[in-house]
């Protein structure tokens, strides 16, 4: 065995076509031409240490390179082509681990939505750009535990996985700001959100630009607002489609956690969606009961005379 067959192995990777082509889950990732050109390093993380942390380090000079990360136990595995520091493409686990299967998959969801798209104006979801971000930063939150393990590889290689297009590459020490972003915020829309099974039954559809909160409704800090209505920036308004997006997925049955899985936004930006679109009266959303007929109790809410 090799010195790389060896590192590779003490990875979630694996060596394959007699060890010129590494894969995971399976899939073909990295097409290694001449193995004595090849630099590869392995690290795993320990008790006290942190993923993110350990990946800062390895691209605090936007190096070039593929990196493999896996789960201890398997549950998460992901590889990224890293291009002078710019996240270029992305590998990750199951039937929807490359960029194809899962753009397909998202466009066949819109369209089977009764009236998604109605709207041609106001900003859209690249595809491309939310496959990496979801995919990773899922695979970053799922092996951030002791045992993880990276592998780094650099030299003669020849990424074999699809490209993102240009436009919706990323650099990738913002996926880790990301991360960090996220997990700071998250716990705050959960609270405002409220039980996963509850119901969001959708209202009024939201249009091109948002609307300001109703008035009178409690607002737990002033960063619960937009920080735009006439003059929306990109970001900004790449949140309002978000919401535009998980509005279609909405079809007073499915309780948040099911639309969570619609939308293929991942649990952060579903629930930060909802929030905005339940403070703009566009869904209610309802706990869910055997005992009271839900158009009744959405009226009730509502305060108008059933």
């Amino acid at each position: 065995m090799t010195d790389l067959e060896q590192l590779v192995s003490c990875s979630a990777a694996r060596l394959v076509g007699a060890g010129h082509v590494l894969a995971l889950d399976g899939r073909a990732v990295l097409s290694l031409a001449d193995t004595t050109a090849v630099t590869a390093i392995v690290t795993h993380v320990g008790a006290t240490g942190a993923l993110p942390d350990v990946i800062a380090a390895l691209l605090a000079g936007r190096p070039s390179g593929v990196l493999v990360m896996g789960a201890a136990d398997g549950s998460h595995a992901s590889a990224m082509l890293v291009r002078e520091g710019i996240a270029c493409g992305v590998l990750g686990q199951g039937p929807l681990a490359s960029l194809g299967a899962w753009a397909l998959e998202f466009h066949r969801r819109k369209l089977v939505r009764i009236g998604a798209d109605t709207e041609p104006s106001g900003a859209t979801i690249d595809p491309g750009r939310t496959f990496l971000q979801e995919t990773l930063l899922a695979s970053l939150h799922g092996c951030d535990a002791p045992g993880a393990r990276l592998l780094w590889v650099v030299g003669a290689t020849h990424w074999l996985a699809e490209l993102l297009p240009p436009s919706s590459t990323q650099d990738a020490t913002f996926l880790l700001l990301e991360l960090a972003r996220r997990a700071d915020e998250h716990p705050r829309i959960l609270a405002e959100l409220g039980p996963l099974d509850r119901v969001p039954v959708p209202l009024v559809r939201p249009g091109p630009l948002p609307s300001k909160p109703e008035a009178g409704g409690k607002k737990a800090s002033a960063d619960d607002d937009w920080d735009f209505f006439d003059d929306p920036d990109p970001a900004a308004m790449s949140e309002w489609a978000d919401a535009r997006h998980v509005f279609d997925a909405c079809d007073g049955m499915a309780d948040v956690a099911a639309v969570q899985e619609r939308t293929m936004l991942g649990p952060f930006r579903t629930t930060q969606a909802l929030v905005a679109l339940a403070k703009r009266g566009h869904v209610a959303l309802m706990a869910p009961s055997n005992d009271t007929d839900v158009f009744d109790e959405l009226l009730a809410g509502l305060d108008l005379a059933v």
